[in-house]
């Protein structure tokens, strides 16, 4: 996962705000075979050991920036 997603700790300009199932969804998008076994429960539940999970009124979220192409 690291060679396509790069973590920030807090806001900074490129990144962008998203939620687990909003990861999940992306990255289920564009590497579907690879995410095929892993349900979304499972794949949140490794988040915080990769990134830094940030707590909103909203829920959890990640800064992400997508490297590579994402068409």
């Amino acid at each position: 996962m690291r060679d396509c997603l790069v973590f920030a700790d807090s806001k900074v300009e490129g990144f962008n705000f998203y939620s687990a199932t909003t990861l999940y969804a992306l990255l289920k998008k564009r590497y579907g075979c690879v995410l095929r076994d892993s349900s979304p429960s499972a794949f949140s539940k490794l988040l915080p050991n990769i990134g830094t999970r940030v707590h909103t009124q909203f829920g959890n979220g990640y800064w992400v920036k997508f490297v590579g192409e994402w068409i």
